[in-house]
């Protein structure tokens, strides 16, 4: 393994997608597209010491939302990377989220809307909870951004 193909891999990678916030396994996905083999952990480790990038570690049980919440709501959020030059404001970050949540609620709903059409009472139940895990979700999020509660790199901009 050629750390310079990694960094080089990695960092386009960065500044093309169109989300700025990358999975360090999609990282690994792009660097073996390139036939260059690397770990999850190898690649978090040496990103976590480059200038240019900023390693976001996924959320742990302590959070005011918990991984399994988020999980749960159908949201990945393990250890991620970023580029410097494209993290977004707390403002961004919560409009993000927001389109996300939106997202996913939509899809529930039309979900709900089927299930009761074909009269699936266990499926309608599942997503009436998918849909209630959603709005406690938003709400938690909301105020946890409103609040700023400790959160690095969220700071008023």
């Amino acid at each position: 393994m050629r750390l310079e193909e990694v960094e080089e891999i990695c960092l386009s990678f960065l500044r093309h997608t169109t989300n700025p916030m990358v999975s360090i396994e999609t990282l690994c996905a792009a660097c073996g597209k390139k036939k260059v083999a690397i770990s999850p952990e190898e690649l978090a480790g040496f990103l976590r010491h480059h200038t240019e990038v900023v390693i976001v570690d996924g959320v742990d049980a302590t959070a005011p939302v918990s991984p399994s919440e988020f999980s749960g709501a159908g949201i990945d959020m393990g250890t991620r990377a970023i580029l410097k030059s494209r993290i977004p404001t707390r403002r961004e970050m919560t409009e993000l989220m927001q389109q996300q949540l939106e997202h996913m609620r939509f899809h529930l709903q039309d979900a709900l809307i089927k299930a009761r059409k074909h009269q699936d009472h266990d499926a309608m139940e599942e997503i009436e909870a998918a849909l209630k895990k959603n709005r406690q979700l938003e709400m938690r999020f909301k105020s946890f951004m409103d609040n700023g509660d400790g959160v690095e790199g969220c700071e008023s901009v």
